[in-house]
């Protein structure tokens, strides 16, 4: 479905980045008609709680802020906006210029999308699948990026679960192929050894009175 409007970075948010597209056709027809739309737009982006959705600028700067970014993040729309994005990175990841490159890659590609930790007001951190659009005007001149961001920290605990899961699995599947190993070993080994030493006992039958036979056979046992 489309969106026809006259801010093409609302089409953008809505076709790329919120993963939900409306159908609106706004009639030609007069200015407030037109303004009418956008804010009935931006109050479906302001309802969402599942999702943090909000704009920057060309810079980095949040320019717009929903109410799943202040649940998720913990920060209210006058406390964040006019801000860098890069608040939301570890020091880390803003010493390495993650931020810079996010935006740099959605630029040169046409999207960026990836997950990581992310950071709340408060310092606790949450695992997020971060999706970033550039946003561009009717002549191809950027003018922000759309960004949407999803705390998937519970999906990740269930996957890592798994994972520790499936590797004492294959731990214990090891141990246990390893237990068949050398109990087969040490069964064969007791067979050679009463072989070995039925072989002595015949040979000390037959070889017995030969000096110094019976002392070589001995210390063989």
């Amino acid at each position: 479905m489309t969106r026809r409007s006259s801010a093409p970075e609302y089409r953008s948010i809505m076709g790329r980045g919120a993963g939900v597209v409306v159908v609106e056709v706004l009639p030609a027809g007069s200015i407030p008609e037109i303004v009418s739309g956008e804010r009935r737009f931006q109050m479906l982006v302001e309802s969402v709680r599942d999702y943090a959705i909000y704009l920057l600028d060309p810079q980095g700067i949040v320019s717009s802020w929903n109410s799943g970014a202040e649940r998720f993040k913990g920060y209210r729309a006058d406390e964040i906006i006019g801000q860098s994005f890069s608040l939301f990175y570890s020091v880390d990841d803003q010493k390495a210029g993650v931020p810079q490159r996010a935006l740099a890659t959605a630029l040169a590609e046409g999207k960026f999308e990836a997950e990581g930790w992310r950071i709340r007001k408060d310092g606790t951190r949450f695992w997020a699948n971060v999706v970033i659009d550039p946003i561009r005007d009717d002549g191809g001149t950027l003018i922000g990026f759309a960004k949407v961001t999803r705390d998937i920290t519970e999906r990740r605990r269930t996957q890592e679960a798994l994972e520790e899961t499936r590797q004492a699995l294959f731990q214990s599947q090891k141990m246990e192929a390893v237990g068949h190993l050398t109990g087969g070993m040490a069964h064969d080994f007791n067979n050679l050894l009463q072989a070995m030493s039925g072989c002595l006992q015949l040979v000390g039958k037959r070889a017995g009175h030969v000096a110094g036979v019976q002392e070589i056979l001995d210390s063989g046992r």
